[in-house]
């Protein structure tokens, strides 16, 4: 019998980091790939906060639920100023990036979910 695992995923990271590099992660194979190894994953967490109104982002989301992430938003982004000199500024090229931050969430579900 194949060990039981969780993926827990805090989506701004994955979402600044993409935007940093360049890229965009196609979760499908990810999906694939971790299937490939020998754990069974049976549950896949995305954490992210939203801007109001933002339906590009809910789309997405409605993506990740088809194919099978459960998408966790609790909270609204923070819109968070930054200045010139900051090197957030000279990556993104802009004076504000939002922000969410749901380490406490994913440490709470992992340390209490029985399930895995």
């Amino acid at each position: 019998m194949k060990p039981k695992a969780k993926v827990y995923i805090d989506g701004a990271n994955m979402f600044y980091t993409q935007k940093k590099m360049g890229w965009i992660i196609d979760w499908i194979k990810v999906k694939n790939l971790l299937k490939k190894k020998d754990r069974e994953i049976i549950e896949w967490r995305y954490y992210v906060g939203i801007k109001e109104g933002d339906e590009k982002m809910r789309r997405y989301l409605r993506y990740l639920d088809k194919i099978g992430f459960m998408v966790i938003i609790t909270k609204p982004l923070k819109r968070i100023k930054i200045s010139d000199s900051e090197i957030l500024f000279k990556v993104y090229k802009t004076n504000y990036i939002y922000k969410a931050n749901f380490d406490v969430e994913i440490t709470t579900d992992i340390l209490t979910d029985k399930s895995a």
